[in-house]
């Protein structure tokens, strides 16, 4: 989401070369964008399959969990976050530990310790009414505001088994934060009938793919191999700021200078920023992503090709 702010000023150009005319005329723009503000904050809860299939998972996401962590807690958004397991039959949608928050320490061992499986739970994966609980302003008032956007994670190598259809379980979601944005993510097997890998196998999840694609959620496969670059892609999606700025002009790229708030950054693929011909935008990764609330404004010269007319050209025309 952005608005654009161009200024325009021309400058003609003449120039002779043998019996060619060319003349270039190049236009200056300043174009301005804003990142997205997420208002009231993000409820971040993660619901995590801690069925005894799910020993390797677990030890991979625990080992890359900074990956997600290291994108949230820099992101300069008010969060909450918290982890819940499909387990209805003992844990039934209670928070494992403390409500991670901008103000705590050691927030990636905190949250590896969280997710954590000690002891195998129940074979029934509920995650849809797991999360209900977790999610719920009255049920979990220390983790869920009702004002704040929902922001759920699936991590499940099976499908959901709660008596409740996928319509219902998003209306109960939305109907507990009306004014809010409820977004799901599902990092689960793949369609249409699961996955294997080196380090992991799932079954599809086609329940929480549905709500998944429902909410314009992140699809990410258990069994991929790149846990960090999938965990620091869920995060970015989470803390919802857009990466991707589409320019209204294709421009002369010597020519780009960008500004965040005022600060120049790095120009670089990595926690930097960079110009995608082609798409026409400019992109940002990793540290760099603007923070909520932020303006980039993006100034450069128009490209404009060289036009060309001969007399031969012009004779031909006739």
């Amino acid at each position: 989401m952005y608005s654009s702010d161009v200024m325009t000023t021309l400058f003609p150009l003449l120039m002779a070369l043998g019996c060619s005319e060319y003349q270039v005329v190049e236009s200056s723009f300043v174009e301005s964008f804003y990142q997205r503000d997420r208002g009231e904050g993000i409820d971040i809860l993660w619901v995590v399959d801690n069925s005894a299939t799910m020993y390797e998972e677990h030890d991979l996401l625990m080992d890359s969990a900074d990956a997600f962590i290291g994108f949230v807690s820099n992101s300069s958004v008010d969060f909450h976050l918290g982890v819940v397991s499909t387990d209805m039959d003992d844990d039934r949608g209670q928070l494992n530990g403390s409500v991670l928050d901008v103000g705590s320490e050691d927030m990636v061992d905190t949250f590896i310790d969280q997710i954590e499986m000690q002891i195998a739970g129940s074979r029934n994966e509920k995650g849809f009414e797991a999360a209900l609980i977790g999610s719920d302003p009255v049920s979990n008032p220390s983790f869920a505001r009702k004002g704040a956007d929902l922001e759920l994670v699936v991590f499940s190598d099976e499908d959901d088994q709660s008596s409740m259809e996928v319509d219902d379980f998003l209306d109960t979601l939305q109907a507990q934060r009306p004014n809010a944005n409820v977004k799901v993510h599902a990092v689960v097997g793949d369609p249409p009938a699961g996955c294997v890998s080196a380090l992991a196998a799932a079954d599809v999840g086609t329940r929480y793919l549905e709500a998944q694609a429902a909410t314009l959620g992140r699809r990410e496969s258990i069994c991929t191999l790149d846990y960090g670059g999938m965990l620091a892609r869920v995060a970015l999606d989470v803390i919802g700021l857009d990466t991707s700025f589409a320019l209204s002009k294709v421009p002369a790229v010597a020519t780009i200078v960008l500004t965040v708030d005022g600060i120049v950054p790095h120009q670089r693929r990595w926690d930097g920023w960079w110009y995608d011909p082609g798409t026409n935008t400019i992109e940002f990764d990793g540290f760099a992503v603007p923070p909520p609330g932020s303006r980039i404004d993006v100034t450069y010269t128009e490209w404009v090709g060289p036009l060309q007319e001969t007399e031969q050209e012009e004779e031909g025309a006739e």
